[in-house]
């Protein structure tokens, strides 16, 4: 077990997925309010969450064959800065006033798709950075500390 803490690319990409992991529980939390701020609507904030979902479904058809065709530690690095970029439309079309519940769903539906991808790569990626003979160990380690999370 100790192999695992080791191995710098691994922790890395741990230490990676856990401030990522803060941020999407962020972002999921202040973008439905964002549009209930913006327009007082329940109604809209309801549909925030539903294109979520429907941004995940559609990456679930097409996400793993993207993460399998490019190189997964570019593709982690092009996401998160994509997130960066369009997170901050929000706050550049605010001080343009420019911003309008349209912008703030375009956004969230590219975040949504990004967050999806990057799950998919985030989780595929791992194999490359570990031998074999702690894979094993790591795939149970990883697997309790998803469940964790859903807790």
């Amino acid at each position: 077990m100790k192999a695992i803490y080791k191995n710098k690319a691994f922790l890395f990409i741990t230490s990676s997925h856990f401030i990522h992991k803060i941020a999407e529980t962020l972002y999921d939390l202040a973008i439905p309010l964002l549009v209930l701020q913006a327009t007082g609507s329940s109604l809209l904030m309801g549909a925030m969450y539903a294109l979520g979902f429907f941004a995940e479904f559609l990456v679930s058809f097409f996400g793993g064959a993207i993460v399998d065709s490019v190189n997964r530690k570019k593709l982690l690095m092009f996401i998160s800065t994509l997130q960066a970029l369009f997170i901050s439309i929000l706050p550049i079309s605010a001080s343009f006033e420019f911003f309008n519940i349209i912008i703030i769903f375009l956004v969230a539906f590219v975040l949504d798709i990004c967050i999806a991808i990057y799950r998919i790569a985030d989780i595929s990626i791992i194999p490359q950075l570990v031998e074999k003979n702690i894979y094993l160990k790591l795939t149970v380690l990883c697997k309790w500390q998803f469940l964790q999370q859903r807790l």
